[in-house]
């Protein structure tokens, strides 16, 4: 069982760092035509374009889920009642789903906060861009 979770988890990584790689020839590509277009340094251009893409991937990743932020009863005179009844119901809901029995199978599926996956190839990308840009490579 653990054999294939980290089989499938490496598959993962490597398809992640393929997706990276193009994304790095066309982020490249998009440099070499700003730099041309606005005479800027290629260095600049694809810093910031890494800087760039490692904040998107940083703000995609987190997943929640977090029932307090509700806006269906703003403006109502019986806001806080509507708040108070979806919180009993999200809670009613949570409970049902503990009680089952795969639920601490699947723990890590079940979290408040999840990191998503295939957001990681900005990430990546970001950062192979950054290194490249600072000739490490």
């Amino acid at each position: 069982m653990a054999k294939v979770k980290f089989k499938t988890m490496s598959k993962k990584i490597l398809f992640q760092l393929l997706y990276s790689l193009v994304m790095f020839g066309l982020g490249y590509i998009i440099a070499l035509l700003i730099a041309h277009r606005f005479n800027y340094g290629l260095k600049e251009v694809m810093l910031s374009e890494g800087l760039i893409l490692i904040l998107i991937g940083a703000l995609l990743s987190p997943k929640s889920n977090n029932p307090i932020i509700n806006l269906q009863g703003v403006g109502q005179r019986n806001a806080n009642a509507i708040s108070y009844q979806d919180l009993e119901v999200t809670r009613q809901e949570q409970e049902m789903e503990r009680a089952s029995a795969d639920y601490y199978k699947n723990y890590f599926r079940h979290n408040v906060v999840k990191s998503v996956f295939s957001n990681l190839t900005f990430l990546f990308t970001g950062i192979i861009i950054i290194i490249f840009s600072l000739n490490i490579l």
